[in-house]
Formats: C-alpha cells, structure tokens, sequence
C-alpha cells in the first residue's frame, strides 16, 4: 500500500472540523475500484468514530452498515424497476 493524494483528510484542529479533499481525476478511476476502497475507508472511519463515542461515555455506539443495493432495493426506494 501506498499513500495517496487523490482522497486527503483536512483537519481544522481549532475548530473541530474536517473535511475531505479530492482530487481532479478521481472520478475517473473504475467504479467497482472506487466503491472498494471508499467502503474501506468508511468502514475504518467509522470503528474510530465508535471509539469516541465509547469514550464519551455513550452507550452502545454501534458502526455504520452497508447495505446490498439489490434490483428490489432500488424498487422501494424509488419505485421503478431499475
């Protein structure tokens, strides 16, 4: 693994805030590439989000998680057939 500058973290350590940078040509990559390692991301992002929310004090701080966008998720959600 490697680091990257496509995707970066940005921290305002004063005011608490962050935000991600992406850059030009991000979009460009393949779909299924992206998707993977965004859900990585996510997935690791929120653990650490958890974690502080254990050490707050809150009661069962619990992860985000991903669903399986099928043919019949689409259709309840949007009501339309794909």
């Amino acid at each position: 693994m490697k680091f990257t500058k496509q995707l970066r973290l940005k921290l305002d350590e004063w005011a608490g805030e962050g935000e991600i940078a992406i850059a030009e040509g991000w979009e460009e990559n393949d779909a299924l590439w992206r998707a993977d390692i965004l859900k990585d991301w996510i997935y690791e992002l929120t653990e650490l989000y958890s974690d502080a929310l254990i050490d707050m004090g809150r009661k069962n701080a619990t992860g985000v998680e991903f669903i399986e966008v099928t043919e019949e998720y689409i259709q309840v959600m949007y009501g339309c057939n794909g």
